[in-house]
């Protein structure tokens, strides 16, 4: 990498070797094995503002450097976004074996000890190339960049500021182009000799001029994963097979480290948020310099001049005087360099794409280092996480990680379960050592939260901290972790519920906004408001407010489902949540890409809700919705005081439902005929349908660890759901206090507003279960 001491030369530049041309059947190989790689593992690439930048001229794309994939990945999302190549300075060690050096050239790296380069780039870039540097110069595996509020790397055992490469190069191209044009303004011999002298001998005079007005910039990009990962096991197999040779040629463990953190990252699933900054235009910014500099490297009358004066009797005892003036004049220069580079590192840094895990190590660091704190319960970490979220989404200048501003996922930190990604960012961080974690409180090890580990092996025994180093140039960031660790928001239980009912409708709100325009056949969306959940609020002190009644719809239908059975209990006294199931409400498009566990993830959300607000829940549900109340039971235990399963789906009356998978081979949507059509949708994807089978199959297994008193409502003239799936299931729970009832109508749906006697026999089962609460007992 360039560094700061290869300022700008003040002797005419040297002849130069000319670049190696692309291969352009190598580069296309190179795509075409990316591309596989990118299709067939679970990476996520999601570019943000890479439009025109580089059509606007030659220029140099400066990025952050974490892992050796960056060298690859970052030429090849250039290409297949914008079809402009980058070359890129490679270490000369990569081009020891010929094989691979050779490639290499072929798809535009060019060696570090290549003669010239600097020069060579320079003219590429004069020319309108465009080339990638990393100017922190290494992979920065601890992402420590900040040290007492400098910006500082990592490199052989002590710190630095980044390499100013970069930024002395911008300087040398707008050098070349401002004598080029100084030569076009005076006579040819000049011009043909700057020509001959910058490798443009072929360009004609229009050429020329289009050289002087097209503009240099450098382009700022950061490179974010999530979630970090790494695989102690397959660093230690790697070790034990790997010949001892190949590793001591190849930089031994620190080789095997990068292939467990970044194969593993690659293999367990990654995403990658490249973001692109606004360009540092070399012409708008630097010209101040090029007025400043004494420059005589280009201009071969003001060498002669500078010679002349220096040798001349007159002013010879002068001529250290005329040494020191040039000498300072590459201090300014170096001096201009060091700030062009903190103002570029300063923005790289800034593109951080921030994440939940962001957010949670850097609140753990604080926690241990500037609280001290032992530990904390684990609700109270991810209330504090959620706070500090909410605080830094209203922030305008932090770049937000799609689950920050996807209440599915934002809101999930408030409900009894947590959010599943930061629950497996604790495991992660339990595995490494760095915190112990029991049901309820996590307990932090302050040792080794506060250790660093050797260099080498940052990113496998303290991701924690590789996390927090991240976030440390973001000071909104980690100021807004300060405050909610100094003072944290207390939430009170209905606080929870109230901020988890908002996040329920922000979740509905979006998703109906991006289906409803849907062009495809399966669109069909429902009206506006149709989704909606609601949440009907019981008088808190009394026994009936204090009850939550969670109530279930079936598949395909919606909240309105169940709103009668809802207004009912509602009336009586009782606090009442509809859920909604994730893909139901809007159009059969959205409920095409859901999986039966995101229907349970709405269940439990519409139970958090009710858990926080009152002190006993009863769940309730219809068809599908009676299999997720089923289920839901036999994992909460007590939590739920009792079940009520309207019309549970085991056996169904149309057998192609089972057919699904083959359907889907043939058709993309099936038309359905529901009782209901205002409500439920009357096509349906294959794919929908499969899920409700897996469903089916599921929950099954799951009845006998049922332990609540259960009422089970069927109809005996059911057209979808055949009534012997009452039975089974009434056979398989194994408790005492159970309950079937029959009804004779006609039809499947049998819990709406002309159904009196159905409701009567919930309400009647759910206040019989209040006055005699007790656990059921087995038989």
């Amino acid at each position: 990498m360039m560094k700061e001491e290869d300022a700008i030369s003040t002797s005419p530049p040297q002849p130069v070797a000319d670049l190696p041309s692309f291969n352009l059947r190598n580069h296309k190989l190179t795509r075409f094995f990316l591309d596989q790689l990118l299709k067939n593992l679970k990476v996520s690439v999601r570019v943000h503002n890479l439009t025109d930048q580089v059509w606007a001229g030659g220029g140099i794309v400066i990025a952050n450097h974490f892992t050796r994939f960056e060298t690859f990945l970052l030429p090849y999302i250039f290409y297949r976004q914008t079809r402009v190549k980058l070359r890129s300075l490679a270490h000369y060690s990569f081009f020891q074996n010929r094989f691979f050096g050779d490639y290499l050239k072929s798809i535009g790296a060019v060696p570090t000890n290549t003669p010239g380069k600097y020069e060579l780039i320079a003219r590429d870039i004069l020319q309108g190339g465009w080339w990638l540097i990393f100017p922190e110069g290494i992979m920065v595996k601890d992402r420590k960049v900040m040290e007492r509020g400098k910006l500082q790397v990592y490199n052989d055992g002590i710190r630095r500021p980044p390499h100013s490469g970069a930024a002395v190069l911008a300087l040398l191209v707008q050098r070349y182009k401002n004598n080029l044009r100084r030569a076009m303004d005076r006579d040819r011999g000049e011009i043909e000799t700057v020509c001959r002298r910058l490798g443009l001998e072929h360009c004609t005079h229009d050429d020329l001029n289009a050289i002087t007005r097209r503009i240099t910039c450098l382009l700022p990009v950061n490179v974010t994963y999530y979630p970090l990962r790494g695989s102690e096991k397959i660093f230690q197999q790697l070790a034990q097979r790997l010949p001892h040779d190949f590793l001591s040629r190849n930089g031994g463990e620190r080789l095997l480290e990068e292939i467990a953190v970044e194969g593993s990252m690659l293999l367990g699933g990654i995403e990658i948020d490249i973001r692109v900054g606004d360009p540092l235009i070399v012409e708008a910014g630097f010209q101040q310099i090029d007025r400043r500099r004494f420059d005589t490297g280009y201009h071969p009358p003001l060498i002669k001049l500078f010679e002349a004066l220096k040798n001349s009797k007159i002013l010879h005892p002068y001529g250290h005087l005329l040494e020191k003036w040039l000498l300072e004049s590459d201090r300014r220069i170096k001096t201009r360099a060091r700030q062009i580079t903190e103002r570029y590192m300063k923005q790289i840094y800034s593109l951080t794409t921030v994440n939940l895990d962001h957010l949670t190590c850097e609140a753990i660091r604080q926690s241990v280092v500037s609280r001290g704190l032992p530990g904390l319960p684990v609700s109270q970490l991810r209330h504090t996480v959620y706070a500090i979220a909410e605080t830094v989404c209203q922030e305008p200048d932090i770049h937000l990680h799609p689950d920050l501003l996807d209440p599915s996922a934002l809101y999930s930190l408030l409900t009894e379960d947590g959010q599943p990604k930061f629950t497996h960012l604790l495991q992660r961080l339990e595995h490494a050592g760095l915190i112990e974690q029991t049901e309820d409180t996590i307990r932090f090890n302050e040792e080794k939260i506060r250790q660093a580990p050797a260099f080498g092996r940052m990113r496998l025994e303290n991701i924690l901290q590789v996390y927090s180093n991240e976030v440390q140039p973001l000071t909104t960031v980690t100021e807004a972790v300060a405050r909610q660790i100094k003072s944290p928001r207390r939430f009170t239980g209905p606080d929870l519920a109230d901020a988890l009912f908002t996040g329920d409708l922000q979740v509905y709100e979006k998703e109906w906004q991006s289906t409803a325009a849907h062009s495809d056949r399966l669109a069909e969306s429902k009206p506006h408001g149709l989704g909606v959940p609601f949440f009907y609020r019981g008088r808190r002190g009394t026994r009936e407010g204090e009850t939550g009644i969670l109530l279930i719809h079936g598949f395909s239908a919606s909240p309105e489902e169940t709103k009668p059975l809802g207004r009912d209990l509602h009336a009586r006294g009782y606090t009442v949540y509809g859920v909604r199931l994730r893909g139901h409400g809007t159009s059969p498009a959205d409920l095409e890409e859901r999986l039966w566990e995101d229907w349970y993830d709405s269940t439990l959300w519409g139970y958090s809700c009710l858990h926080y607000f009152c002190s006993r829940v009863f769940v309730a549900g219809f068809s599908a919705g009676a299999a997720l109340a089923l289920l839901l039971a036999s994992r909460k235990g007590e939590k739920v005081q009792g079940v009520v399963a309207v019309s549970p789906p085991i056996q169904m009356q149309n057998p192609w439902l089972r057919l699904a998978a083959l359907v889907g081979m043939v058709t993309r949507q099936v038309n359905s005929e529901p009782e209901n059509p205002h409500l439920n949708y009357t096509t349906l994807s294959p794919k929908a349908i499969a899920q409700f089978n897996r469903l089916v199959e599921f929950y099954q297994t799951e009845i006998p660890k049922v332990r609540q008193p259960t009422l089970i409502l069927h109809s005996r003239r059911d057209p979808t759901v055949k009534p012997e799936s009452a039975q089974i299931v009434y056979d398989q729970l194994r408790i005492r206090d159970k309950k079937l009832v029959w009804s004779e109508r006609p039809r499947h749906v049998i819990i709406g507003v002309d159904c009196p006697e159905v409701h009567e026999e919930i309400a009647g089962f759910i206040a019989q279960r209040i006055i005699s609460a007790g656990a059921p007992q087995e038989k």
